[in-house]
């Protein structure tokens, strides 16, 4: 958090209103991922109040209806996430540093996904499932080497919820098998965390009523139970903040 906080005062003293606003983004994800929820939401608020109109602004809008998903405003959540989509669409400012403040469409769609984890409307859930999908098209239609695997698996993680509450349990579970493939030989942090929460989503529903959402629990924990393949992916990986 030093470092970030180094980053925005290094923006405030060159002027750079987009660096600034990005770094400040920064610290709010870094507070989503802590569930400092209203902390978090002061940082993309102070982000969205710099004059910034690049990619910067658009990823803080989106972290920002992300946030207010997590804390259940899920009207909010997708009014601000619609704002973000606009903005996207709509904005006549380049990047000054094209590459640095990439947010690319299917992050923006994996975090719109993310704001309804937990939904209970059908509404929502089929709105988090669409995004999920998109998010997964895009991250599938990128070039090799260039597709960002712990993010693709966190897509098709929020994809696999969104089934699952929508009932479509084996929908769900195809979802989290291809996640396990592609992760068999390595561990990432935050695929592991939503995992977690899947699994625990599953053990509140009365799964004992279902066989199918036992059993798809139990996978989970046997994923997350294993231990790793060799020396080199038995060595903690520290993910990114995605």
């Amino acid at each position: 958090m030093a470092g970030a906080a180094r980053w925005c005062s290094s923006g405030l003293y060159i002027g750079d209103p987009e660096l600034q606003a990005w770094v400040l983004g920064l610290q709010g994800l870094m507070y989503y991922w802590e569930d400092r929820l209203e902390e978090a939401l002061k940082y993309t608020q102070a982000a969205q109040a710099l004059p910034a109109n690049g990619t910067s602004r658009g990823r803080a809008i989106c972290l920002h209806g992300r946030v207010l998903g997590r804390q259940g405003r899920l009207r909010e959540a997708t009014e601000t996430l619609s704002e973000a989509h606009r903005h996207r669409e709509s904005r006549d400012v380049l990047d000054p540093l094209p590459g640095v403040f990439a947010f690319p469409v299917q992050k923006e769609l994996y975090w719109a996904a993310s704001a309804y984890e937990f939904s209970s409307e059908t509404s929502y859930n089929q709105q988090g499932q669409q995004a999920a999908e998109e998010a997964i098209g895009f991250y599938e239609a990128s070039a090799p080497g260039e597709v960002r695997i712990g993010e693709l698996s966190l897509a098709r993680l929020e994809l696999a919820a969104a089934r699952w509450r929508n009932g479509v349990l084996d929908g769900a579970s195809a979802a989290v098998e291809v996640v396990f493939n592609d992760l068999q030989h390595r561990r990432v942090e935050s695929v592991c965390r939503r995992l977690e929460r899947l699994a625990q989503g599953l053990g509140l529903r009365t799964a004992d009523k279902c066989p199918e959402q036992s059993a798809l629990r139990e996978r989970i924990r046997e994923y997350l139970v294993a231990p790793k393949a060799s020396k080199t992916t038995a060595r903690r990986r520290r993910s990114r903040k995605i």
